[in-house]
């Protein structure tokens, strides 16, 4: 474990404090302006914008007659930091649900509770993405049902499980040091989470770029990571599509979409039987998209199911 030392560790407490009284007070302004309007409905707190999409997408599925006040924080340390300010000032709102990211660090030292749903992979992107997706996507969006071109779709799944397994290859080291800075409390700057500055295709394979990842997920400077000892045995036991950073994955399988469509639209098709025009774009909003072509994980549905506010719920 790296040692900070005694300043760093002080300037550090310090911004962590400031933040502390800021942030969670300025998601308890939005709590309060909700309950101040007389209405008890039920408050589900996000860790950001993005996860909006994908939570209001699920809960139409998994039960369309719930309707919630979102209340949108600037991430899992502050959410978190707002739901032990409320639970201290004790205000015991039992219409109030939390949803945060597993992340590489849990609960970040903050108490669990049935308040809280916690993905079970790293994030919610996880589990957006993968095969059932691409196989619906292929057979709909990218027309193979209708163009009776569905002999292609396994093909398709197959070469792109086998491009999925060196975007692991090229973004182990990566993972492996975001890991290691979030378990020994190592503040990075700012982790880059466009896919391409980490690898690129070369050949019809993925390989890493020339571009310094310590620089890439904002690694410390008064930090010499040459000095580090970045294996650990807990994070060669993690499944990498589940359990290792979500934005990267997703962003490599938005790549992906982007590469077939390319050839699904060119004159002579690599991977298609022929040419045909497709308006789904990948680069779009496709959130809520893969939200509904996804399984909804057991633990969400069940989390959902049990909050108040539905329709014949108790």
């Amino acid at each position: 474990m790296v040692e900070l030392s005694q300043q760093t560790r002080g300037a550090g407490l310090i911004d962590s404090m400031r933040k502390a009284r800021e942030i969670p007070q300025v998601v308890l302004q939005q709590y309060s302006s909700i309950r101040s309007k007389g209405e008890n409905s039920l408050i589900c707190v996000f860790e950001g914008n993005d996860d909006l999409p994908y939570y209001g997408t699920v809960f139409r599925l998994v039960a369309n007659d719930h309707t919630f006040a979102p209340i949108l924080s600037k991430g899992k340390e502050q959410l978190l930091a707002f739901r032990q300010l409320l639970t201290k000032r004790e205000l015991n709102d039992p219409n109030i649900a939390y949803f945060i990211d597993r992340d590489f660090d849990g609960f970040k030292g903050y108490p669990e509770g049935d308040d809280v749903y916690c993905t079970d992979g790293y994030s919610i992107e996880n589990q957006m993405v993968g095969p059932d997706v691409l196989y619906d996507l292929l057979g709909s969006e990218y027309k193979c049902e209708a163009s009776n071109d569905s002999a292609c779709v396994d093909a398709i799944v197959q070469h792109y499980g086998a491009r999925l397994n060196e975007f692991v290859d090229v973004m182990r080291p990566v993972n492996q040091i975001i890991y290691y800075a979030r378990k020994n409390k190592i503040p990075l700057s700012g982790i880059e989470n466009k896919i391409r500055k980490y690898l690129k295709f070369e050949d019809d394979a993925v390989v890493a770029t020339d571009n310094d990842v310590f620089e890439l997920v904002g690694w410390p400077e008064f930090i010499d990571y040459s000095s580090v000892d970045f294996n650990d045995q807990a994070f060669l036991e993690l499944d990498p599509i589940i359990d290792w950073r979500g934005k990267f994955l997703f962003g490599f399988f938005v790549e992906m979409l982007t590469y077939y469509k390319a050839d699904r639209t060119s004159e002579q098709p690599k991977h298609f039987g022929s040419k045909i025009g497709v308006k789904f774009d990948p680069r779009g909003e496709s959130v809520r998209v893969f939200a509904v072509l996804a399984p909804v994980p057991d633990a969400l549905r069940r989390f959902i199911l049990r909050l108040p506010g539905r329709m014949g719920s108790q």
